[in-house]
């Protein structure tokens, strides 16, 4: 049996199968290392593409809340202009903007006190010798 199984390692038949499996092994090995390079490389260009969009959205998050806090700036300097108008117009119809400015509700006494100095100095002239609104 020894005799026949070197006889069969001795043939050409069993060399070309057992170059065969080499290249095969050596094809497979290869495939092998190669998919395992292409998958780090991979994983690599998506973290950093994840990255890159994560500070894109960032960026955007903040630019709309830089938006907002702008719009809402906007509307309360649009709505100050609003009360110094009615101010200068109380002033013109009762000589004070002093009961206006009490009947507002969303204004701080800071506001207030500013409006009627600026009221007065709109109508008059001048600053106001008493601001009932200064603390």
């Amino acid at each position: 049996m020894l005799v026949m199984m070197s006889e069969i390692l001795d043939s050409p038949i069993a060399l070309a199968i057992g170059l065969c499996l080499v290249g095969v092994l050596a094809t497979w090995l290869f495939a092998h290392l190669y998919y395992r390079k292409a998958l780090s490389k991979q994983r690599l260009q998506n973290e950093k593409t994840v990255a890159e969009q994560k500070a894109t959205y960032e960026a955007i998050i903040a630019e709309l809340k830089s938006a907002k806090e702008q719009n809402a700036s906007d509307a309360r300097a649009s709505r100050m202009m609003e009360h110094l108008a009615n101010c200068k117009e109380a002033w013109a119809q009762q000589g004070t903007a002093e009961h206006y400015l009490r009947a507002v509700d969303d204004l701080t006494d800071e506001e207030r006190a500013d409006l009627y100095q600026k009221s007065r100095v709109l109508w008059k002239g001048r600053p106001p010798k008493k601001n009932p609104f200064a603390g």
